[in-house]
């Protein structure tokens, strides 16, 4: 990072990546990290990713299977502002994006046309898996969107995306996913793969029944959610007892309650859903 942080590369020789890409007062502010691709995020509301690109999952075309040096995610008249923290992940990669919802024109695309419509998403690489979200199984190397998701349901704060399963987080606090569903890993009740966004199932028979949720995850296989009443719910693969529920290591397509009461009132301060496994961090009690 600039102003008195750097970026590293190779963890052995710890050798900081020139910042000759940033302008003179562009600072970098956070880091996208994933299996197979890395990012940073600046001040100016940029996102430089590199590494691998072999299905064009960075959106900038098909220009070259491994990016080493990083290369701006660019939406034509958008400004980008969040981008999947599990991009690349798995056999067949692709990377969401939201925007800001506003059309930009200048150069620098600092002039704003209103109004703007907060929160569309934009999908590149794989859609071999149904990752695009657009109802095709075609592959993008440029971003394309906005997705259609159902009326009412908001503008997308979060996405979560993990090999060939991809999730959303709406204002609401409802739940959509789309992607093959081996496991039950879009929520929805069934193990039918989604080419469109489906809602995650809320029924009385759903952890999530007249729930908000506020934050989500997504490994491999499974997905985890926490709720504004501090309830982690999951759903997917279970075989190795990543969804702690109970006992029972039995994949589940739709949310069951997690941690069954193990951890108390303890404040849950973040979620991790990793390949076998889950984990927490948690704060203090409620």
């Amino acid at each position: 990072m600039q102003n008195g942080a750097q970026v590293y590369r190779n963890a052995f020789a710890l050798t900081p990546y020139p910042l000759n890409y940033l302008a003179p007062d562009e600072m970098i502010i956070g880091v996208v990290q994933s299996a197979l691709n890395s990012g940073i995020r600046t001040n100016q509301s940029r996102y430089l990713m590199f590494g691998d690109n072999s299905y064009s999952q960075i959106g900038l075309g098909a220009i070259s299977p491994i990016l080493f040096a990083p290369s701006e995610i660019v939406i034509p008249n958008k400004r980008i502002a969040y981008v999947s923290r599990d991009v690349g992940l798995g056999s067949n990669p692709a990377t969401l994006v939201i925007t800001d919802g506003c059309t930009y024109s200048g150069p620098a695309i600092s002039f704003v046309l209103l109004p703007c419509k907060p929160g569309q998403l934009y999908a590149a690489g794989c859609g071999s898996m149904y990752g695009m979200g657009d109802g095709t199984t075609t592959d993008r190397a440029y971003f394309s969107g906005p997705i259609s998701l159902p009326a009412g349901t908001g503008y997308t704060v979060e996405i979560a995306n993990a090999g060939n399963d991809y999730l959303v987080l709406q204002s609401t606090g409802k739940l959509y996913a789309w992607g093959k569903n081996s496991y039950g890993q879009l929520g929805d009740g069934t193990l039918t793969a989604s080419a469109t966004p489906k809602a995650v199932d809320v029924s009385t028979n759903s952890a999530l029944y007249q729930k908000f949720v506020v934050m989500i995850r997504c490994a491999q296989y499974h997905c985890m959610a926490l709720t504004s009443e501090n309830g982690l719910v999951g759903w997917g693969y279970d075989n190795s007892g990543a969804l702690s529920y109970g006992n029972t290591a039995v994949n589940r397509n739709y949310p069951v309650a997690s941690l069954k009461g193990s951890i108390g009132s303890a404040l849950i301060a973040d979620v991790q859903a990793l390949s076998l496994f889950s984990m927490v961090l948690t704060g203090k009690s409620l």
